[in-house]
């Protein structure tokens, strides 16, 4: 039987992207998630994916912990410096201190080389995880928990990253 052809890196970080940022605006009810805007309330009609962490850190770029929904006003605050709200909306998804977690994170972790995102089989994995977890917010999947063992745990990690350091030491 012939093995069927993996997409590029390039193709699904486009296709994890659509996945993700689908995924995100279910997730936030299709809601602004600083104002509290419904996306059909807005002047486009639509929601921005906005992520705390530059899209350019590869490692947080699908972690849903780095990802809210927002409307284009609030996204252009954000990017012109206006850090509080979304601070305060990650904060209160995902418990108080994780923006300092996803910064300090970045700051020690530029790259996806020698990590799992770096290759294509697992963000097929990857991108499968998400597209169930909408199914699941959409209602057309019966799962009670979905959860992925292989995302990054930010504390797990820092303290791995510790005891490797001590050892050297």
């Amino acid at each position: 039987m012939k093995k069927k052809k993996l997409p590029t890196k390039k193709r699904m970080k486009v296709r994890l992207d659509n996945a993700v940022r689908q995924y995100i605006k279910a997730r936030d009810k299709n809601l602004c998630t600083t104002c509290g805007i419904h996306k059909d309330s807005t002047l486009l009609g639509y929601l921005d994916w906005s992520h705390k962490i530059s899209r350019t850190n590869l490692l947080l770029r699908w972690d849903e912990r780095n990802s809210i929904a927002q409307c284009r006003r609030c996204h252009l605050d954000w990017g012109n410096g206006v850090t509080e709200p979304l601070n305060n909306a990650i904060n209160k998804l995902w418990g108080e201190g994780t923006t300092i977690k996803l910064e300090l994170f970045s700051k020690q972790n530029q790259t996806i080389k020698g990590t799992p995102l770096d290759d294509v089989e697992y963000r097929l994995k990857l991108e499968k995880f998400y597209k169930l977890k909408l199914k699941a917010i959409l209602g057309s999947y019966n799962t009670e928990d979905i959860i992925w063992d292989d995302l990054v745990d930010l504390n797990q990690y820092e303290q791995n990253k510790q005891l490797e350091k001590n050892k050297v030491c």
